[in-house]
């Protein structure tokens, strides 16, 4: 079994779903809308990082919009995403190193250079692994994926079920990752994400196998890297989940 140790609550969100920054377009004085901004605060020194995961103009949070970035990271079909609060800023001054890492993006949309377009690329994919680390560490009132990634009591086990989907979880080994007891696991699961391990671990699952076949897997394919014992009952359980039978899926995207 994997140690919780090594279990990390966001990489297979990053795999899944690879983020994508680029600056947003801007048209005379006006800006396109945008998620990520980096903003000038009203005290001295004073910045911030707002990262709203859905676009808008600008983010609620107060000061002068410096810059604005597009960022692509799988949208609604992100389940981290839609957990996320509308909008998730971040404090920084002008001495710290975070702010020094978004220094160097406003300098490389400032002065294009050569290889420009990747330096800003992986300078705004950092900046937003930031916030995303952010807004995990600060959980969540209402049930959900995000209080579950921050939940001292079960994030073991949903990075555990993240990480291994294919994997035929028993609840006795995720209470275990937990090091709690089978009763208070599934009682904490629950009131945490607001449905049982096994509701979860199916829906990630499909989630994952609707992105493999929109890149054009092979149903059979995906229904095995899927954890699931054959190709038809890989499709009964997608068609309940999303409508459709998995081949409708590939002929549509």
């Amino acid at each position: 079994m994997t140690s919780p140790a090594h279990l990390d609550r966001l990489s297979a969100f990053l795999a899944a779903f690879p983020l994508k920054v680029r600056p947003a377009e801007t048209h005379g004085r006006a800006q396109a809308p945008a998620h990520l901004f980096l903003l000038a605060g009203d005290g001295p020194g004073s910045r911030r990082i707002a990262f709203c995961s859905t676009a808008v103009l600008r983010p609620s949070s107060p000061g002068t919009v410096l810059m604005g970035a597009v960022v692509e990271f799988g949208g609604v079909s992100n389940p981290l995403l839609r957990s996320l609060p509308s909008e998730v800023a971040l404090e920084t001054r002008d001495t710290e190193p975070l702010w020094a890492l978004a220094q160097h993006l406003l300098a490389e949309v400032a002065v294009p250079r050569c290889g420009g377009p990747a330096a800003l690329a992986r300078l705004g994919e950092l900046l937003v692994l930031m916030v995303l680390r952010q807004a995990i560490d600060r959980g969540a009132t209402e049930p959900g994926l995000l209080a579950g990634l921050a939940d001292p009591r079960i994030r073991h086990a949903v990075g555990a079920l993240l990480e291994q989907p294919a994997r035929a979880w028993r609840v006795e080994e995720l209470a275990e990752v937990s090091a709690l007891s089978r009763s208070q696991f599934m009682v904490s699961f629950r009131r945490t994400l607001g449905m049982t391990p096994g509701t979860f671990h199916t829906a990630w699952r499909l989630t994952l196998a609707r992105r493999r076949l929109q890149q054009g897997q092979r149903v059979k394919a995906v229904a095995a890297s899927s954890g699931y014992a054959s190709a038809a009952a890989f499709s009964r359980a997608y068609s309940r989940a999303f409508g459709l039978a998995p081949a409708a899926e590939i002929s549509a995207s």
